[in-house]
Formats: structure tokens, C-alpha cells, sequence
């Protein structure tokens, strides 16, 4: 079986892509694509089992938190 998750993203993508496009990989059990379309950030994720899915999209997430509490100073 294979897993699927999609974050689409349309604020900063530009500068959000390259903060995030190291994370652009494939990995044992999951593959992450991370494409600019226009204004939109587009992140794939493909994963062979549920725990690499939340493994891969939480390290995302945790990036695209980080960048947002950059981008208002919090950090």
C-alpha cells in the first residue's frame, strides 16, 4: 500500500522554497517533492507505511513553523 499527503502552500513561497528544498529527497520508505508553481509551494510526500508518512510531513510541518515564527520575529 502506498501512503499520500499534499501541502500546498501560497504565502512567502518563494522564500519558504528555499528554506525547504534540501528536504526535496527519497528516503527509504518515502519520497518528498517539493515544487514552486507560481505562487504556490507544493510539497508531495510518498511514503510505503503510515509511520514514514507522519515521520516525513511532521518534519515538514516542523520547518514550515519554524520559517513562519522567523518570518513575525518570534524567533
Amino acid at each position: 500500500m502506498k501512503y499520500v499527503a499534499t501541502i500546498e502552500v501560497d504565502k512567502d513561497a518563494s522564500k519558504l522554497y528555499d528554506c525547504l528544498k534540501l528536504e526535496d529527497d527519497k528516503r527509504d520508505r518515502s519520497t518528498v517533492k517539493i515544487n514552486q508553481e507560481g505562487e504556490k509551494l507544493i510539497i508531495n510526500i510518498e511514503a510505503k507505511d503510515a509511520t514514514a508518512l507522519r515521520a516525513s510531513f511532521d518534519g515538514i510541518i516542523k520547518l514550515i513553523i519554524t520559517f513562519e515564527k522567523m518570518s513575525r520575529g518570534e524567533l
